[in-house]
C-alpha cells in the first residue's frame, strides 16, 4: 500500500510531461517558437510545480520552492489560456484550479508554521 502514495503524488507531473509532448506535436510544423512560447513555458513551469509539490508532500522537498513554481505555473497557464483556444490548452484551467488550491494551502501552512516559532 505504501507504493501507491508516491505514485499518486507524482501523477500530475507525469500528465504534464505528456501535455508538453502534445504542445510540441501540435506546433512541430511551425518553426516560430514565439507563437507557442507561453504554452511551452506554462508546461515547463507546471512540470516543475508538480515535481516540487510531490517532493514536498513526500517530506523531501522545500515549501518555498514548491510555492514559487506553483505561482509561476498559475501565472503562465493563465497567459497561455488567453493566447490559444485548443482543447488541450483549455485543460490548463483545471490545472490552474488545482494548483491554486494547493498553493493556498501551502502558503497558509507556511504562514502558520512561521507564527508558531
Amino acid at each position: 500500500m505504501g507504493a501507491v502514495e508516491p505514485l499518486a503524488a507524482m501523477l500530475p507531473g507525469f500528465c504534464n510531461c505528456f501535455w508538453l509532448i502534445q504542445i510540441y506535436h501540435a506546433n512541430a510544423n511551425n518553426p516560430v517558437v514565439q507563437v507557442f512560447v507561453w504554452q511551452l513555458l506554462a508546461a515547463v513551469a507546471s512540470v516543475a510545480a508538480w515535481y516540487y509539490l510531490a517532493g514536498f508532500s513526500l517530506g523531501i522537498g522545500k515549501g518555498k520552492t514548491a510555492l514559487f513554481w506553483s505561482l509561476t505555473a498559475v501565472m503562465l497557464s493563465l497567459v497561455a489560456l488567453a493566447d490559444d483556444s485548443a482543447l488541450f490548452t483549455r485543460l490548463l484551467l483545471a490545472q490552474v484550479f488545482c494548483l491554486t488550491v494547493q498553493l493556498t494551502r501551502l502558503a497558509a501552512g507556511m504562514e502558520n508554521a512561521g507564527r508558531k516559532t
